[in-house]
């Protein structure tokens, strides 16, 4: 097992690590800068410390990709009963070796009939899932806090590490026809399993070290 020690918090950090660059300091010097960063980190193994740096690549991406860096993911939407356990479940769906993935409401309300039904489509079940409150779970740290709608973006409750992003998706409740308002959680769904697909594709496939200067643009679209 490799274990990362962060000598700045004590404890294991793949954000603080891979802090985005500002984009005045140009793709030129970033590994370097990177690499600075890298200096304050060690991996122990078989109870031997390493400068992360002096490390393989092999042994570094086995470091990045272990179950005990896992990007830890929390999305919001008001009730918890609709966008964010659509998205919880997908995600974890798509890449839960990589993501933690846990989802509120601003409000605790109950799982919309018609979100069950058409996630039960794509092979999910939520009948019986239990909506939370994003109070809740003020106390677990998380390194992206998504809000998937608007009352979530204007309302949310402060995460202090976390880095905020917005999500913005057509509303489903604006449709007043039962088969339209089916149709248009059909396209919500398919909205969020695409922007979760995009969003995956930038967190894991192009961690690597060389690649963290364009993070924060890529899933802020």
């Amino acid at each position: 097992m490799l274990v990362i020690k962060d000598t700045f918090r004590n404890q294991p950090s793949r954000r603080t690590l891979f802090k985005p660059l500002q984009a005045s300091q140009g793709a030129h010097n970033t590994a370097s800068i990177v690499s600075t960063r890298l200096i304050s980190y060690c991996i122990t193994v078989s109870e031997v410390c390493y400068p992360a740096t002096l490390l393989s690549a092999k042994v570094r991406q086995e470091w990045l990709h272990s179950p005990e860096m896992k990007i830890r993911v929390l999305f919001l939407c008001a009730t918890n009963g609709v966008q964010s356990p659509m998205a919880e479940a997908l995600l974890n769906r798509l890449d839960s070796a990589h993501f933690d993935v846990t989802s509120a409401g601003i409000d605790r309300g109950e799982m919309h009939p018609l979100a069950i039904e058409v996630m039960k489509e794509v092979g999910i079940d939520l009948e019986g899932r239990v909506p939370q409150r994003a109070h809740d779970v003020l106390n677990q740290d998380f390194d992206f806090v998504i809000t998937v709608c608007d009352r979530a973006k204007a309302a949310y409750p402060e995460f202090p590490r976390a880095e905020l992003v917005y999500w913005r998706f057509d509303d489903p409740f604006e449709a007043m026809e039962d088969t339209e308002r089916k149709r248009m959680f059909q396209l919500l769904r398919d909205q969020i399993a695409h922007r979760l697909r995009l969003f995956a594709l930038v967190q894991v496939r192009f961690a690597p070290i060389e690649k963290q200067a364009s993070r924060r643009s890529a899933v802020s679209v």
